[in-house]
């Protein structure tokens, strides 16, 4: 692999030594000619262009993700960011009041406010201490563990820090307990590898402008397939649907 050539593809290295990945990728040229395919495509032809197909471009981009994440393409769904998604699968989630959240210490505000609505419901939130290495980070993340736990909200990685979680020991834990483990992948995915399966994962949000390079604006949400019947959909529109290019008759 020619790091040179990579290099030479995102304009962003003429003017800067850019280093925050973890926070945006300013768009390389290969985002910025797919795009202008798009958009030119579009343009001219409008929706009959060869370029445009909305179900197309979504069904590909969904079925890439699906490989590097190891999990089927309709476990997942474009959105436009992160906190979206939290707040789609926080408000979508039927939990009881005295039910318990644990979330992580100094996290990063997407995975933070999108949980605070259960506190009016009766639910408890909880943090768990951030440490400096995984091991300590687990064994006080177990400490803060009962019988009235439900969820755990963590990142994939730090975005302070920049320390990999242990989500393979918390995906562990929560298949033993019963929890449902919310991941914001926003730092990690496209940067460390995920087996959403393998870990355990249960949800899991994050956006396509950091690691994975791609445009500011798309966002990804990724629900596991046995809990497709029991998140409730809180925000329906026309594309929420099977066959959503077939309008009549409307489907439940």
């Amino acid at each position: 692999m020619d790091w040179t050539e990579i290099a030479a593809q995102f304009p962003v290295n003429e003017n800067f030594i850019w280093l925050n990945n973890c926070g945006t990728v300013p768009a390389g040229r290969h985002c910025l000619e797919a795009m202008h395919r798009y958009l030119q495509s579009y343009a001219d032809k409008g929706t009959l262009g060869e370029a445009v197909s909305f179900s197309k471009v979504k069904g590909r981009i969904r079925e890439i993700l699906s490989e590097l994440l190891h999990c089927s393409p309709d476990e997942l769904a474009l959105i436009h960011h992160t906190a979206e998604g939290m707040n789609f699968i926080s408000h979508g989630l039927q939990l009881m009041p005295g039910d318990e959240i644990v979330l992580l210490e100094s996290e990063y505000p997407s995975n933070v406010y999108p949980w605070w609505h259960w506190r009016e419901k009766g639910v408890v939130l909880r943090t768990a201490p951030m440490a400096s290495d995984p091991d300590t980070f687990f064994s006080g993340l177990s400490e803060r563990i009962n019988k009235q736990t439900r969820v755990i909200a963590v990142s994939a990685v730090h975005w302070c820090t920049g320390m990999p979680l242990p989500l393979q020991r918390i995906g562990a834990l929560c298949r033993e307990r019963g929890i449902d483990l919310v991941v914001d992948g926003a730092q990690g995915v496209g940067m460390t590898p995920l087996d959403l399966k393998a870990v355990g994962i249960t949800y899991m949000a994050f956006p396509a402008w950091k690691w994975l390079t791609g445009p500011i604006g798309l966002g990804v949400m990724y629900v596991s397939r046995e809990k497709l019947e029991s998140l409730k959909p809180i925000f329906i529109g026309t594309a929420s649907v099977v066959n959503e290019l077939e309008y009549l008759p409307y489907k439940s």
